[in-house]
């Protein structure tokens, strides 16, 4: 079988709804707190628990 790659493409699924959530909730943690790394926000966001 000789097919090209172009012939092949990739198709977005979408991001499920906690997913999103999560993005959502570090946007928020990051824009209040610019010099956080990685591992501080997760550390803020186990301290303050469930999503807002």
């Amino acid at each position: 079988m000789r097919l090209s790659r172009s012939a092949f493409y990739y198709t977005l699924d979408g991001i499920d709804g906690d997913t999103l959530s999560m993005m959502k909730e570090i946007d928020r943690v990051f824009t209040k707190y610019p010099f956080f790394g990685s591992r501080q926000i997760v550390a803020y966001l186990r301290r303050e628990g469930p999503l807002h």
